[in-house]
């Protein structure tokens, strides 16, 4: 009887030890499919010089934080590693997540010629991570940087950019 008894209560407390220690479920909720994974990240170049603007870049990391640095020639490139502009609320980070997603750029895009306005972007999400480029006849990505520009609380100048 002993012998019967043991292997039940090994279990039972196996099945109540996450719940008493708050560890709970060591999956992801993905019952909401369009909240950020935790290893949403981006990072867009703007190369508008040929339409008498700066170079602008913006990298936003899984914890939240931009990165913006705005430039002319080889002072912001690609690879150019910004300063901390400030790091964004959950639901500004989620509205980020959200216009990437609505807007499928994790998907690339058919390569289109370059002009004035190119953008370089590169995507983190779900382990997966997607690079570009295109040039500003993407509307996607020119709403994306006034989307980072808003939550960065930057004023940008206007791009005139060819129809």
């Amino acid at each position: 009887m002993r012998s019967a008894i043991l292997p039940l209560i090994c279990t039972a407390c196996a099945l109540a030890l996450p719940t008493l220690t708050g560890c709970g479920n060591p999956w992801p909720d993905t019952s909401n499919s369009n909240a950020a994974p935790p290893d949403f990240a981006l990072h867009l170049f703007v190369d508008a010089e040929q339409a008498g603007w700066q170079r602008a870049i913006f990298v936003l990391q899984p914890d939240r934080t931009l990165r913006t640095g705005f430039g002319r020639g080889e002072q912001v490139t690609f690879d150019t590693f910004p300063a901390v502009r400030r790091r964004l609320s959950p639901a500004e980070f989620q509205r980020v997540y959200a216009y990437v997603d609505e807007h499928d750029l994790t998907k690339p895009p058919v390569p289109l010629s370059l002009n004035d306005v190119n953008y370089k972007i590169a995507i983190t999400a779900n382990g997966r991570t997607v690079r570009h480029e295109v040039d500003s006849r993407s509307g996607k990505l020119r709403g994306l940087m006034n989307l980072l520009a808003e939550v960065g609380h930057i004023e940008l100048q206007p791009i005139d950019e060819p129809e």
